[in-house]
């Protein structure tokens, strides 16, 4: 069945007028794009996601057949993440090499996968922002290697954490100006590419996330409000909670320092269901600030044959 994903692809790219190189670029060649979207060739799952964000859409809609490697691999992203939420390198790192068991790492989308999660566990041993940038942006240029940060081409979910991940590191460096113009200008690229609701909220408010915490650093406080209740507003419409409770932390340090102290009883509030809910399901809170922007909520149903 994961052919006929393939000629679903074919549909949604044509319709957006959108050429086979832009989605294929950097991850399968051109010949088997045209294939692929005949469905005469067939793609593990992780890899024919990424084509479909490419597009700005979201896969999880649609009803599919995966293999059992496939769910490993994406069973495996997941435990990872959460790993690397909690700050811990060792796990992440076997659970990385188990990963690679789980497929030939042929694929572009693979190999990059495996350097950015390599550079975020070399950072959280080390905390070398400079080398782990470095890093995140040779990750990067796997499958963009004339790497655009105008934001003119299509980036899928993985390429979209990887330069937020990039500006994570610039952040720490220092560089604030810098950061505060490239996300604005990525937030702006999400909202305009990524039409489709389920995948923008994968990512659009760990950007917004990100730019509050610019603001925040700059004593541009009002701004940072502004742009967490925007992130809010995207996470409640769509029914996610990732990364809710980063935005309500930052959103109580900005309070503090605001005329809208008032305020501030209802978001002590939140975070304590928050903390009540992980201690229901005893759950550790994530804690690395790195991992928030790898956590997000899915809408994922699989039919394993």
């Amino acid at each position: 069945m994961t052919n006929n994903l393939g000629t679903i692809l074919a549909g949604i790219r044509e319709k957006e007028k959108i050429s086979q190189k832009s989605i294929a670029d950097g991850i399968i060649s051109s010949n088997f794009m045209c294939k692929l979207e005949k469905g005469e060739k067939e793609l593990d799952y992780v890899v024919m996601e990424t084509l479909f964000e490419r597009l700005g859409k979201c896969a999880d809609k649609i009803e599919k057949g995966i293999t059992n490697d496939d769910y490993q691999l994406i069973r495996l992203r997941d435990e990872i993440a959460d790993c690397i939420s909690k700050n811990d390198s060792q796990s992440a790192k076997m659970k990385l090499e188990e990963y690679t068991a789980w497929t030939d790492m042929k694929n572009n989308v693979h190999k990059q996968y495996y350097r950015k999660i390599e550079a975020l566990i070399e950072y959280l041993d080390n905390r070398d922002a400079r080398t782990c940038k470095t890093q995140l942006l040779e990750a990067l240029q796997i499958t963009h290697a004339k790497w655009d940060q105008n934001g003119s081409m299509y980036l899928c979910n993985q390429e979209i954490r990887i330069v937020l991940l990039i500006t994570y590191m610039k952040i720490m460096l220092g560089e604030l100006q810098e950061a505060e113009e490239k996300l604005n200008a990525y937030c702006i690229f999400l909202l305009h590419h990524y039409t489709d609701k389920e995948e923008l909220v994968k990512i659009y408010p760990h950007a917004m996330w990100l730019l509050a915490k610019v603001y925040f650093r700059q004593d541009k406080v009002e701004e940072a409000l502004i742009t967490i209740q925007k992130a809010k507003e995207c996470l409640y419409q769509n029914g996610s909670l990732m990364p809710m409770y980063a935005l309500l932390e930052l959103e109580g340090k900005c309070l503090e320092l605001s005329s809208k102290q008032y305020l501030l009883q209802e978001n002590m509030q939140c975070r304590e269901a928050f903390d009540f809910l992980y201690n229901i399901v005893e759950e550790q809170m994530p804690i690395e600030e790195v991992g928030q922007l790898l956590l997000c909520s899915q809408q994922r149903e699989y039919i394993i044959p």
